[in-house]
C-alpha cells in the first residue's frame, strides 16, 4: 500500500503511472488509513517547529474569532485542543499556504504528500491544535494514482470494513459496487462466533480471574488462545501468568507456530490488529482485553 499511495509511488504518478490490468486489495478496510494518510500532512510541532509557527501565524487571528481562551491553549502547546482553519480564511490565504508549502516540500513533513497536494489545495481543511497542524483534502483526488484509478479491475476484500462510504466518496466507487459486492455461491460455510461478555454474566470473572485462566500455559493443546490488548502495560499481567507477548521481531514466527498447531501457549499481540490471519484452530479462542484496572 505505502508503495503505490504516496507522493513518490514507485508506480508513478498521473498520466506517467504504470499501466495495471487488475489490482487486488486484501484486507481493505486497512487500506482505506493507508491512503487517507497518503493525502495529510502532518506538521507535529516537536519536529517542524519552524513550519509550524509560519503556518499558525498565517491563520491565528481567523483562530481567535472561534475563541480567544482556546487559542491561548493552543499556544501552550496543548494536545486536546482543536480548531478548524475557516473555509473563507483559508481560501483568502490559498496562495501564501501554497507558497510556504512550496518552500518546504522537501521536508519529512511534505516529501512523500506535496505532489499529490499541490493542485489540490484549495479542497483541503486545517486543523490546528496545540502539537500539531494538519491538512487534508475533502475528497482524496484519487485519479492522481493512475496505476489504481485506470486499473480495468479493481477487487476490494475484506471481512470487517466498517466504512463503506470512503469506498463511494474517498474512493470514487458506484454505489452499486457496495451495495451488491461480489458473492461466491458456492460457499457452503462461513464461519460462526460465539461472543462472551464475561463481566456481565458473573461478577466473580474478574479481569484478574479472566488473565489468570486463558494465560496458563496448557501442554498438549492443539488450538491456539490469543489476548489482544491496548497497550504493553496490559501485557505485562499477562505476561506474569505465563502468556508470551509477540513483538515486531517474534509476531510471524509465533503466528506460524500457532497455525501449526502448537498451541500450548498464550500468545498476547499488543495494539495491532489489522491483517493479522488466524483462521480455524489457529485461534479458537480471542480475548479483547481492554477493561479499566479500577
Amino acid at each position: 500500500m505505502q508503495r503505490l499511495f504516496n507522493g513518490r509511488s514507485l508506480f508513478g504518478l498521473g498520466r506517467q503511472a504504470a499501466a495495471i490490468g487488475a489490482i487486488v486489495l486484501d484486507d481493505s478496510h486497512a487500506c482505506i488509513e493507508t491512503i487517507r494518510q497518503a493525502f495529510t500532512v502532518l506538521v507535529k510541532r516537536d519536529k517542524a517547529e519552524k513550519l509550524y509557527q509560519e503556518l499558525f501565524a498565517l491563520f491565528e487571528e481567523d483562530l481567535q474569532d472561534q475563541g480567544l481562551a482556546r487559542v491561548a491553549e493552543i499556544r501552550n502547546g496543548d494536545a486536546e485542543v482543536l480548531l478548524a482553519v475557516p473555509y473563507w480564511a483559508w481560501q483568502d490565504r490559498l496562495e501564501q499556504v501554497a507558497t510556504l508549502l512550496a518552500g518546504h516540500k522537501d521536508d519529512a513533513e511534505l516529501r512523500f504528500t506535496w505532489s499529490l497536494l499541490r493542485d489540490a489545495l484549495r479542497d483541503c481543511q486545517c486543523l490546528v491544535s496545540g502539537t500539531a497542524i494538519e491538512i487534508v483534502p475533502h475528497h482524496p483526488p484519487m485519479d492522481v494514482f493512475g496505476s489504481f484509478d485506470r486499473a480495468k479491475l479493481r477487487v476490494f476484500m475484506s471481512a470487517t470494513t466498517n466504512d463503506d462510504s470512503f469506498f463511494i466518496k474517498g474512493l470514487g466507487l458506484a454505489i452499486g459496487t457496495v451495495t451488491h459486492p461480489l458473492l461466491y455461491a458456492k460457499e457452503k460455510w462461513s464461519g460462526e462466533k460465539m461472543l462472551l461478555d464475561p463481566y456481565q454474566l458473573d461478577d466473580r470473572l474478574s479481569r484478574a480471574n479472566l488473565v489468570a485462566a486463558f494465560a496458563a500455559p496448557r501442554p498438549g493443546r492443539t488450538y491456539g488462545v490469543v489476548a489482544l490488548v491496548p497497550s504493553f502495560t496490559y501485557a505485562e499481567t499477562w505476561k506474569t501468568h505465563g502468556a508470551d507477548v509477540l513483538t515486531a521481531a517474534t509476531l510471524d514466527p509465533q503466528l506460524k507456530a500457532l497455525k501449526a498447531g502448537q498451541g500450548e501457549k498464550t500468545f498476547v499481540i499488543t495494539n495491532r490488529y489489522d491483517g493479522i490471519d488466524l483462521p480455524d484452530n489457529a485461534c479458537r479462542i480471542l480475548v479483547l482485553d481492554s477493561k479499566p484496572f479500577a
